[in-house]
């Protein structure tokens, strides 16, 4: 880890600032290897349902990028993506995510179900100017309209 340990409170929400180390990841896994990973649309994303607290209804989805390499093994998001960032990888992941989270939502909306899907992005992608047409092209390309 680098950055130590740090805890900093902003109001009544305290933020971790623990920042892996982003030269590699377990397993002895690649630059090349997440880079094959996106390729082959390796990088795969489980829906989390949003819940209405008050109805207990699903009213959303969030997708959460998952990368399995190695047979039952995951690497967590916490590695993954400052990986992806530190080897120039970061707009790759983000739209591999988007294209599944829309493909994901589109095949839900073929059998009836009409959800939003939500997808987080790094403070990397947020920062880039690119992002919001990034974002409508995946749109455009899936057929499905913003919600």
């Amino acid at each position: 880890m680098t950055g130590g340990n740090q805890l900093t409170e902003r109001g009544a929400v305290a933020v971790r600032a623990d920042v892996p180390d982003a030269t590699g990841l377990p397993w002895g896994l690649r630059r090349e290897d997440l880079e094959e990973a996106l390729a082959r649309d390796a990088v795969v994303v489980d829906l989390q349902p949003q819940l209405d607290l008050c109805s207990g209804t699903i009213v959303a989805l969030e997708a959460l990028a998952r990368w399995r390499p190695v047979e039952g093994r995951e690497v967590p998001p916490l590695l993954m993506v400052p990986f992806a960032e530190a080897n120039g990888l970061a707009d790759a992941l983000t739209s591999a995510v988007l294209r599944r989270a829309l493909r994901c939502v589109g095949e839900l909306d073929e059998l009836g179900v009409h959800l939003g899907v939500s997808v987080n992005v790094s403070a990397h992608a947020l920062a880039d100017t690119g992002i919001v047409e990034r974002v409508g092209d995946a749109l455009r390309a899936s057929g499905i309209a913003p919600r």
